[in-house]
């Protein structure tokens, strides 16, 4: 409850001085009803009755005041949480392999040998891009790295760089029309497909071809 406090003494105006009160208004904002945020504060029935109204309008400001801030910190997370994500895909999307593998100590100009890095020495940015490893029958660990490509995507959605679309090409003309349909709903999309194969149109989804 300490972040309530800090909330709450953050709160300029009028704000209840009961502590059942002021669970229960903290209730309120968790559980968005204000019978069962009283009833677990411990108020009667007919305390929900006669005065939780009354209540709710004489500390109005303060109420909001707690809603507003508790959305604020809500989206802040969920910020912070995408972020990490998002972080954590261009680990693997943009992980290079040449920074895995490093020159033998026998090898020369004439005849170059290469090893993979062992995980142990890897930082641990680089070793996040490792998606399974093998011990090979001298015990040594050898370790692939993740698909790129899934996390390109993800990156790419969220940067705003892609959108599905519909490729329709004419098997007559040879010609291509890019149509965005991101927004149209799915059973309008089979609708529009049936009319395009019986024109003679051919329909590639987004990813095929070129």
């Amino acid at each position: 409850m300490t972040w309530w406090c800090t909330l709450s003494d953050s709160f300029a105006g009028k704000k209840p001085k009961s502590p059942r009160l002021e669970k229960f208004f903290q209730l309120i904002v968790v559980h968005h009803n204000k019978e069962r945020a009283a009833r677990e504060a411990g108020y009667s029935d007919a305390w929900v009755r006669t005065k939780m109204h009354m209540n709710v309008r004489e500390y109005a400001p303060y109420l909001n005041f707690l809603q507003t801030q508790t959305t604020k910190a809500i989206a802040k997370n969920i910020a912070v949480s995408k972020q990490a994500v998002l972080d954590e895909a261009a680990k693997i999307a943009f992980a290079n392999p040449q920074d895995y593998i490093r020159r033998k100590k026998t090898s020369t100009p004439e005849d170059p040998r290469y090893e993979q890095i062992p995980i142990d020495e890897l930082p641990r940015d680089m070793a996040a891009a490792i998606g399974a490893w093998v011990i090979d029958k001298d015990g040594r660990l050898g370790y692939s790295l993740r698909q790129k490509t899934p996390q390109l995507h993800l990156l790419a959605k969220a940067m705003g760089l892609t959108s599905e679309r519909l490729i329709v090409q004419h098997n007559h003309a040879h010609m291509h029309a890019h149509m965005d349909m991101s927004n149209v709903p799915n059973e309008v999309l089979a609708e529009v497909e049936k009319m395009l194969t019986k024109a003679g149109t051919k329909v590639i989804e987004h990813g095929e071809g070129n």
